[in-house]
């Protein structure tokens, strides 16, 4: 889970989160990466509608999987069709 809040880190762990890493720290793409062993989730759902959230999980998710956006923003987000969509199916 990627989270900020830190009654949500709680509720987190308290759920059973296997770990909890702050959208604002840098390296949290890598961590990721290093958690599954460079494959990716299967599926990432973003719900705070902020553009920042919404490329961590385009980026975070491997070919093929699922991403979801329920949360409603405004503000723009650059998809880049080729690597973004059409590379990773």
């Amino acid at each position: 889970m990627v989270e900020s809040l830190p009654y949500r880190v709680d509720f987190a762990r308290m759920l059973g989160a296997a770990a909890v890493l702050d959208p604002g720290d840098p390296s949290t793409l890598a961590a990721i990466l290093e958690m599954t062993e460079g494959r990716c989730v299967d599926k990432a759902v973003e719900c705070a509608g902020v553009p920042a959230a919404q490329r961590l999980c385009i980026d975070a998710t491997r070919r093929k999987g699922e991403v979801t956006f329920v949360g409603e923003c405004d503000d723009p987000l650059t998809i880049r069709v080729s690597p973004d969509m059409i590379r990773k199916g």
